[in-house]
């Protein structure tokens, strides 16, 4: 099976992981630039598109290159090169399979909400079965996507009772962890909406 042969060999892990996470920026780059082409006329995000604030400068300013995305790229493959090493010479590979479990899993869950917005911003854009305008708060924005990382853990959970445990445990963990993530997030959002109306001038 591919899980097989990832964990088995880093040099077919590396270019998967690689090809996923450009993926992922690509997918966003095309979501923003269709939001900011008219979309926002029915779908307004408070804040940026981009909910990770490290690369929020680069998705908004649409920059098809961001020199802290490929530092990333580069150092995660580096890093992905050295636990494989490292798992070879302890004669014990899973930690290596939970780690790219991790990495893959939550980079596909990543891509197919990336399809997911692309499909009705493109929508929104043609006006296409959509009427009015709704905003989305940033605290909303969080919360919704803290319940899909969960969502995605649980499935992971069920997978790991019934083939490579490893690898789908290390998703499930990363999504859990993402979920957890986003849900702080957007507590903090949250306090941050509350205090701005709390200091706007009475009407």
């Amino acid at each position: 099976m591919l899980v097989d042969a990832i964990v088995r060999n880093v040099w077919m892990a590396i270019p998967v992981w690689a090809c996923l996470y450009i993926s992922d920026y690509a997918l966003t780059l095309v979501g923003s630039r269709l939001y900011q082409r008219g979309a926002n006329k029915h779908m307004v995000f408070q804040g940026s598109y981009e909910l990770t604030p490290i690369f929020q400068k680069d998705v908004d300013a649409l920059r098809k290159i961001s020199p802290k995305f490929v530092v990333i790229l580069v150092l995660s493959c580096v890093g992905i090169w050295v636990l494989w090493r490292a798992g070879l010479s302890m004669r014990s590979l899973r930690g290596f399979e939970f780690v790219m479990g991790a990495l893959i899993l939550a980079e596909i869950g990543v891509d197919f909400r990336h399809v997911r917005n692309i499909v009705m911003l493109k929508l929104a854009l043609r006006s296409d079965g959509v009427k009015g305008r709704i905003e989305y708060s940033r605290s909303f924005l969080l919360r919704a996507s803290s319940a899909e990382w969960l969502g995605f853990a649980v499935l992971f959970l069920l997978l790991a009772l019934v083939s490579h445990p490893w690898f789908f445990l290390g998703g499930a963990a990363h999504c859990f962890a993402l979920g957890l993530q986003h849900w702080s997030m957007s507590d903090r959002a949250r306090l941050k909406e509350d205090r701005a109306v709390e200091t706007l001038p009475p009407s």
